[in-house]
């Protein structure tokens, strides 16, 4: 009966583990896009301010984001016991 379990709780890692790379290649992508945008406006000889102003926010909110995923996802993944305990302090 140890079985189905143990197939389920695998099955969870796998979808928590595939939920973070989706998460982190996007993150990436829009990081290394905005990155692009900014060399392609020097390039051709633009003004890069729209494109400075876009990066100088978006690509640290998206590596904190990224940065904030990794931490909850591998929390959940490498201590499950955690999870399962439920919160501290709870009796019943």
């Amino acid at each position: 009966m140890r079985e189905p379990k143990q197939s389920r709780a695998s099955a969870v890692t796998l979808v928590q583990v595939s939920i973070l790379g989706a998460f982190v290649l996007f993150a990436a992508g829009v990081i290394g896009w905005i990155v692009h945008l900014v060399r392609l406006s020097i390039t051709l000889d633009d003004v890069p301010d729209a494109s400075m102003a876009i990066s100088l926010v978006a690509i640290p909110v998206f590596a904190i984001l990224a940065g904030i995923v990794s931490y909850v996802v591998l929390g959940l993944v490498l201590d499950p016991e955690a999870r399962a305990a439920g919160p501290e302090g709870d009796d019943s």
